[in-house]
């Protein structure tokens, strides 16, 4: 797992859309109620008919730095810990399932609905003690089955223990495939273990300071209205938008992306719009045109055949001599008019016309590799002029 480094000015700071200017506040009066906003899909787009980000209106975001990562963290975690009388830990995993929206987690409660069970974190016995500690008696390890005594086990808050060997094994293998969230290790448990005691259990450890890094991450990770700078190398950065509509953060280091999918800026482009340009560019869709505006499959062998030019008669390397309108298979004997024995221009009762149906495919390939060409060129030397001027 990446881990980003803090830069070395600490603090939030805000950047106004009617001025344009940047001004520094202290990290420990950053504004928290920024996180309690709307819902994610309230500042992105998630189709191609929504409002694509105005460079023109840009609401107001936060470029968090240093500590007041931890301290918008803290901030929220204190205020479900309040509210549900539960410890650090828990309020964690809860935010965590609800991508750390805190309206989204008021709204489940008020629906009547379990929110402990919805995220998979035991209650606890007594409230804000999880009950993660050691068994009371010797135990069976049911993983590798072997007798280890208390000290040697550890029991999550969901009732299951196990040695702490198996924890260990557990929880590494969880955390190579990425996220804070370590699920119990027995079979159809969705309870996630106390974070406390998986880091005891992994102190010392590579896999403790992933698991270490998860965790101060996650308020970044885990939701979706804050995003890493995209710099590179990293400036240890955040930017947090607090807006209702799409916008284009721009961090203290001059780097810029979509707070709704974190692309690189694309205005006036929806989301949506600029993921399908990128898939275009990136796969072979506009080969397959090329293939299909230029070449026809040979009738014998079936490999691609271009024709540079000449009469209709063509030639494959296989030796298979076939008609460039058609693609039928034919003998070799023709005129430059005409193929003997061979007659496609001829009209075919029930077969659409003959070669008219395919030349027709072949036109509207033909007609949209040359629309996409007109695009991709202008596209590809905007992006030069704007690296070449400093802006990409």
């Amino acid at each position: 797992m990446a881990t980003h480094p803090a830069p070395a000015d600490g603090g939030v700071i805000t950047l106004s859309s009617r001025d344009e200017t940047l001004s520094s506040r202290d990290s420990g009066a950053s504004d928290d109620s920024a996180d309690s906003g709307r819902d994610a899909s309230a500042c992105g787009l998630s189709g191609s008919d929504g409002e694509a980000p105005s460079r023109a209106r840009r609401p107001a975001w936060d470029v968090i730095a240093g500590d007041a990562l931890t301290a918008a963290a803290r901030g929220a975690l204190d205020a479900v810990a309040s509210l549900l009388s539960v410890g650090p830990g828990v309020a964690r995993q809860l935010l965590a399932h609800f991508r750390w929206s805190p309206e989204a987690l008021a709204a489940a409660l008020a629906d009547g609905r379990d929110v402990f069970e919805l995220a998979g974190v035991p209650r606890g016995g007594e409230p804000g003690q999880p009950r993660a500690g050691r068994p009371a008696a010797a135990l069976e390890c049911g993983v590798c089955f072997s007798t280890v005594p208390p000290s040697g086990a550890t029991r999550m808050p969901c009732g299951h223990a196990f040695c702490d060997d198996c924890w260990r094994g557990h929880f590494t293998a969880c955390l190579e495939t990425g996220g804070a969230r370590l699920p119990c290790a027995a079979q159809g448990c969705r309870a996630a273990c106390d974070d406390g005691a998986a880091a005891r259990l992994l102190a010392g450890t590579p896999a403790g300071e992933r698991h270490a890094a998860a965790l101060a991450s996650s308020y970044v990770d885990d939701n979706p209205r804050v995003r890493w700078c995209p710099s590179v190398p990293h400036c240890g950065r955040a930017l947090r938008a607090a807006c209702g509509r799409a916008c284009e953060p721009v961090c203290a280091c001059g780097a810029s992306l979509c707070a709704a999918c974190g692309a690189p800026p694309h205005a006036p482009a929806t989301c949506a719009m600029a993921s399908a340009w990128a898939r275009k560019c990136r796969d072979d869709s506009e080969t397959a045109n090329w293939m299909a505006a230029h070449t026809r499959p040979c009738p014998k062998c079936a490999k691609p055949v271009e024709k540079a030019g000449g009469c209709n008669l063509v030639m494959c390397r296989c030796g298979q001599p076939f008609c460039w309108l058609c693609g039928g298979a034919t003998g070799t004997a023709h005129t430059w008019t005409s193929i003997q024995g061979h007659s496609c221009g001829r009209f075919r009762e029930g077969d659409g016309g003959g070669a008219g149906a395919d030349d027709a495919g072949r036109a509207t390939a033909a007609g949209a590799i040359r629309r996409f060409l007109h695009h991709f060129t202008r596209w590809d030397a905007h992006t030069k002029v704007r690296a070449m001027e400093g802006g990409g």
